[in-house]
């Protein structure tokens, strides 16, 4: 029983060392400039070509995403676009992981990004919060950028066609649910979907970009590119050796034209370890009222188990044996024993 317990206190102490070796790098995340996003954009471009970086699903794949980021860095972008689900779980700490590693993707461009399922979900308010309203229109150079918010239902129909009034085209759109079925290989419109098809075919809308399909796709149809994403980084769930990309859009005055980068699969290390640090135990340590109170418990309690295992057990008092004597049968044949 009492190996038992210092086993348990030795995986305590291991538990606690983990936590507490984490809490540095959560509180790191917390500090710095936030990214350029939704609610944060600088004066509109002006010019007559642009180039622009689009991003699918990053979630829990942040060490793929930064070798998209420094491939869409060398092609000299000057905006970001992500089709959703940046994150792998909408609550403080994974917003504050996906935030240091867009930083330290040293992109120095305005990022976008369109709400994803993942990005909403559980956390009510968080998104505009943090990056900015879910549902926009601006001017960018040659091209009108229109951020849809399709995460968790089909878009709201007005509102779209009321952002596409003053485009003055051509559009690029951007949401993070295919309007049509990923799998397919030629275009089927989901049914949900038709009334909007319809309506952003009436309208200068060149491009559609989209997210949440685990592999990448283009599509063209009715004047209108289609083009999924697929994983930015992300390998939750996906096919067994899934490979990560980004889409590169040069527009100029006259065309537009997209090539999609393609990269192997790049687990990291340090990156599930900053996962871990800032994404679960910063956000339950920090952001918890339990939290605390819950480490402080933890540790408390280690010491007073220490120091009971410490203790010696007492010394069992000696029994005092009487000597008795032992009593055995004679032989009847043979030598006989002497018998007392």
């Amino acid at each position: 029983m009492r190996r038992l317990l210092w086993t348990a206190w030795l995986a305590g102490v291991l538990f606690a060392l983990c936590v507490l070796g984490c809490l540095p790098l959560a509180l790191m995340a917390r500090i710095g400039i936030r990214v350029q996003s939704n609610g944060n954009l600088p004066p509109l471009r002006g010019d007559d070509t642009t180039r622009i970086a689009v991003f699918g699903d990053t979630r829990k794949g942040l060490a793929a995403f930064a070798a998209l980021a420094e491939r869409a860095r060398a092609e000299g972008i000057d905006l970001a676009v992500h089709t959703g689900d940046l994150v792998g779980h909408s609550d403080a700490g994974h917003y504050d992981l996906a935030e240091s590693w867009i930083r330290r993707g040293d992109l120095y461009v305005p990022f976008l990004v369109a709400p994803g399922d993942q990005d909403l979900e559980g956390g009510e308010g968080l998104f505009e919060d943090r990056i900015g309203p879910r549902q926009f229109a601006i001017r960018w150079g040659p091209v009108d950028i229109l951020v849809v918010d399709n995460a968790v239902a089909p878009p709201d129909e007005g509102a779209v066609e009321r952002l596409l009034a003053s485009a003055k085209g051509p559009v690029l759109l951007f949401m993070h649910v295919p309007p049509h079925e990923p799998g397919a290989k030629t275009f089927t419109p989901k049914p949900a979907y038709a009334r909007f098809l319809e309506m952003i075919r009436k309208r200068p809308v060149r491009y559609v970009f989209t997210g949440h399909a685990p592999a990448g796709t283009r599509i063209e149809d009715g004047g209108i590119v289609f083009i999924s994403s697929g994983a930015g980084g992300d390998s939750d769930g996906r096919p067994v050796d899934p490979k990560a990309s980004v889409t590169i859009v040069e527009v100029d005055s006259k065309s537009i034209k997209d090539r999609s980068i393609v990269i192997e699969p790049v687990i990291g290390a340090w990156a599930d370890v900053e996962h871990l640090a800032i994404g679960h135990v910063g956000e339950i340590v920090l952001r918890r009222i339990w939290g605390p109170p819950a480490l402080l418990l933890l540790v408390v309690a280690l010491v007073l188990l220490f120091r009971w295992l410490r203790r010696k057990p007492p010394k069992d008092a000696v029994k005092e044996t009487k000597k008795t004597l032992k009593f055995t049968p004679a032989k009847l044949t043979g030598d006989q024993d002497i018998v007392i």
